[in-house]
């Protein structure tokens, strides 16, 4: 091991010349440069969904209590939906998916993107009619009595429901 002062230079140097070069000049720079222009021109799965959320007025609000800017994803109903809704989901084993936590594969985006909380609503409660009904849909997520029950009733009872096709 030499501890001359002509090799502590070279390396010095080296590091020097190493770090200074502009962005892309060495080759494992432009590959570093191509891939991050590759992932700034494709949008990431959350990116996806975020833009969906904001296309589709419907999904701007929870789709079982109405509150604003749902941050989850009911899976097993393709929803958006509250925090304190996906709790009450998850105690029916939905699958949910919180926005910013998860990581969501193809075929999610994909089922998600193809039905907003309005179509998803028009089906669960096809048969509501509300001046026949002692329950009344939640205004906000305030009350988990109230959420709870409606929930289930909606859900797991399928009382009002009537729209085509599965029933998840």
């Amino acid at each position: 091991l030499d501890h001359s002062p002509r090799v502590a230079f070279a390396v010095i140097d080296f590091i020097d010349l190493t770090m200074l070069r502009p962005p892309g000049s060495s080759s494992a720079g432009k590959a570093y440069s191509s891939q991050r222009r590759k992932t700034q021109q494709s949008k990431s799965p959350e990116d996806l969904l975020r833009q969906h959320q904001k296309q589709e007025p419907s999904n701007k609000k929870c789709a079982d209590c109405g509150a604003k800017l749902p941050q989850c994803i009911n899976l097993t109903h393709a929803t958006w939906v509250c925090m304190p809704c996906a709790g009450m989901h998850r105690e029916l084993n939905h699958r949910i998916k919180g926005l910013g936590h998860s990581q969501f594969t193809e075929e999610e985006i994909s089922a998600i993107q193809q039905t907003n909380n309005d179509q998803v609503n028009s089906q669960w409660l096809a048969r509501y009619q509300p001046q026949n009904e002692r329950m009344k849909p939640p205004q906000g997520n305030q009350n988990p009595q109230q959420l709870r029950a409606w929930i289930r009733r909606k859900y797991k009872e399928k009382a009002w429901y009537g729209g085509s096709g599965s029933s998840a």
